[in-house]
């Protein structure tokens, strides 16, 4: 046992019994024999571990609220620039030259929301969080999907891009928007570092074994053994000319890897050396031919938001946001009725009759997970969380809270249309008199 004792000068000393008591007749201790072993030395070393850990916990704590927060006050702001796009891009007949401008902003703002994503799936990487929703895919169709996205970089550098989708089997059981962040990663990538008018080379086969095989080659700057060795940790690429030169946070790859890694697949890279290109090499493993028939290959979800007009309470306090999403939504068909604040919406849904509830969740006077609690004392009102709160811990809030979507800002427009038309025949709104509890 170890027991604390002072001593005459008040010294604190901690001290380790091995051996035994004897006792009188009451109980009372007279004697130990055994020996006793002075462990102040390694009582105060276990001390500062344990201080040390508990502010390592801390910080962690802190860098993680500052992360959700950063990501938050980033994204706000993106949200109306690109629905404000997308409505330039429906709307307006534009002159030469001004439909490419829109696209290039758009790609630019969509690439700065990648960046926070990033962020943030390296906080889920570290934490051994990250989480995939399995289906079957068909990988031919989601590299054409990705080439496709990619193909503004293609064609303004004058890449030639080939595609040689040789393998007989390319159903895989993946996430299929985990598995196109890490083929997009990889891609822009290739097309970043390689010069003007060279080539780059999609393959797929199927290796011995079955698996299948997703090769990416380049003619780029190549890559030294050592840089090889470190690729695929955080914030490595190739030093600090290459980060100078080329930008980027140096996440892509290592979350790419946590990503091919969680889904029972493996990706490693290659070089020759310095300017003679590099490939990557995704290995996954395929469907049966019997699985690959079985089930059908999810299709995108179409938006039935045509199908019902909604009267709709948007609770954003963001005033360029919340004028934006109005106008969409007005154009999609909704009535839409905005409150600034947690108050103003609770009012609002009490003496109105809505639809829909979107909501913010920072509010100036409480948060969008204070709102919908508050109304799920008297209304079944379905709610869309609308925020730049996007870690996994606020998902899971909001579902709690009541909501029955989570999309995280800058929100692509088409969406947020699915979700309203998946929510459009829900439970009708109630004004009050129905669920009281």
């Amino acid at each position: 046992m170890e027991y604390r004792a002072v001593s005459p000068q008040g010294e604190v000393r901690w001290i380790r019994a091995i051996g035994g008591f004897y006792y009188d007749a009451n109980g009372t201790p007279t004697r130990f024999d055994g020996i006793t072993v002075d462990v102040s030395d390694s009582k105060l070393k276990e001390e500062i571990i344990q201080d040390a850990r508990a502010e390592a916990e801390k910080a962690n704590k802190a860098k993680d609220q500052f992360l959700a927060t950063l990501s938050h006050e980033l994204r706000t702001p993106l949200t109306p620039v690109l629905a404000t796009l997308g409505l330039w891009e429906k709307r307006l007949e534009p002159p030469a030259g001004f439909r490419d401008d829109v696209q290039m902003i758009r790609r630019n703002i969509e690439l700065e929301a990648r960046l926070i994503d990033d962020l943030l799936d390296l906080t889920r990487v570290v934490k051994g969080k990250l989480i995939v929703s399995p289906e079957k895919i068909d990988v031919h169709d989601l590299i054409r999907h990705v080439v496709t996205v990619c193909s503004d970089d293609v064609l303004s550098k004058k890449i030639e891009l080939t595609l040689k989708l040789d393998a007989e089997n390319h159903h895989v059981k993946a996430d299929s928007a985990r598995l196109q962040q890490v083929l997009w990663n990889i891609l822009r990538n290739a097309v970043k570092f390689s010069p003007r008018q060279s080539g780059v080379i999609v393959t797929t086969s199927n290796a011995p074994g079955g698996e299948l095989r997703i090769t990416m080659a380049d003619h780029g700057i190549g890559m030294s053994p050592e840089t090889l060795r470190k690729l695929f940790k955080p914030f490595e690429q190739g030093g600090d000319a290459i980060t100078r030169r080329f930008g980027g946070l140096g996440l892509g790859l290592a979350i790419s890897k946590a990503l091919v890694d969680v889904q029972g697949g493996s990706i490693e890279a290659h070089s020759d050396g310095l300017g003679k290109g590099s490939s990557f090499t995704i290995v996954l493993p395929v469907l049966s031919a019997i699985d690959a028939a079985a089930a059908p290959i999810p299709k995108p979800a179409t938006s039935t938001a045509e199908s019902r007009r909604l009267h709709i309470l948007l609770a954003e306090d963001h005033v360029d946001t919340a004028r934006i999403l109005k106008l969409v939504m007005s154009n999609w068909g909704h009535q839409v009725e905005i409150a600034e604040s947690v108050a103003r919406a609770v009012m609002m849904a009490r003496e109105g009759t809505f639809d829909l509830l979107i909501s913010d969740i920072g509010l100036p006077d409480g948060s969008g997970l204070d709102l919908m609690r508050q109304i799920r004392t008297f209304s079944r009102l379905p709610g869309i969380a609308l925020t730049g709160y996007g870690m996994d811990e606020d998902i899971a809030a909001t579902r709690e809270a009541g909501f029955n979507a989570h999309l995280t800002k800058p929100t692509d427009l088409q969406q947020l249309q699915e979700s309203i038309g998946k929510l459009s025949d829900a439970t009708p709104a109630t004004n009050g008199d129905d669920l009281q509890v």
